[in-house]
């Protein structure tokens, strides 16, 4: 499997099925802490891919001067 499908939707799940393991550990501050840099990392990921794609489409159809 590719380390990226071009928007890095490969990172992005396996962050995602991270985060769904570590759900299900205990009340352990390792996981707790693990749990937390994962979402933090999927959250910004899903934020700069979204950039990215809003700022790529308004360049390619003409869009906003702004970009």
């Amino acid at each position: 499997m590719p380390a990226t499908d071009g928007g890095g939707l490969y990172n992005h799940n396996m962050l995602y099925e991270q985060l769904k393991t570590l759900s299900r550990a205990g009340e352990d501050l390792t996981a707790t802490d693990q749990i937390a840099r994962a979402s933090i990392l999927l959250i910004l990921g899903f934020t700069i891919a979204y950039d990215w794609a809003y700022h790529v489409d308004h360049a390619v159809l003409g869009g906003p001067e702004f970009v």
